[in-house]
């Protein structure tokens, strides 16, 4: 599946869900990663992300350094499940590139998420679960900002 195609079928998800009554604009300024099965990794993975409302999701869109040393980028679209307070159950789902997958190029991700917000922080917590021995398995916090 080439990104192209992929974005499509991700836009016409998105136009088939209600919009949310939440209208927060975050930004995110990377994550802190514990590597669960491979701990020689890039733990600090600097850099900068945006996360919009659209129709029932989140999408959110940047770069940041990831595990291997290498920039990643990456678009994907995160869905609450169960919300308590201020607290969120969800996952995410989306595109990532710059790994050993496909020669560094987009790959698929999808990923549980635990997302709790305060009036303008935030942190969301990501587990990424091995894929043979390309990927490890990783545990991430990621802090964020609502700048709306």
């Amino acid at each position: 599946m080439t990104v192209r195609a992929a974005l499509m079928m991700l836009s016409l998800c998105l136009l088939a869900t209600p919009s949310p009554a939440d209208t927060a604009i975050w930004v995110n300024f990377g994550a802190v990663s514990h590597h669960v099965t491979n701990r020689q990794l890039n733990n600090i993975n600097t850099g900068f992300g945006l996360e919009v409302p659209a129709h029932g999701f989140l999408i959110m869109g940047g770069i940041y350094r990831n595990s291997l040393g290498s920039t990643s980028k990456y678009l994907t679209a995160e869905k609450c499940m169960v919300s308590h307070g201020r607290a969120c159950l969800g996952a995410m789902a989306g595109f990532v590139d710059g790994y050993r997958l496909n020669d560094g190029g987009f790959i698929p991700v999808v990923a549980p998420t635990l997302t709790i917000n305060g009036d303008r922080i935030g942190a969301r917590l990501m587990f990424t679960p091995q894929i043979d021995d390309r990927i490890a398995a990783t545990l991430s916090l990621q802090l964020r900002l609502r700048i709306k």
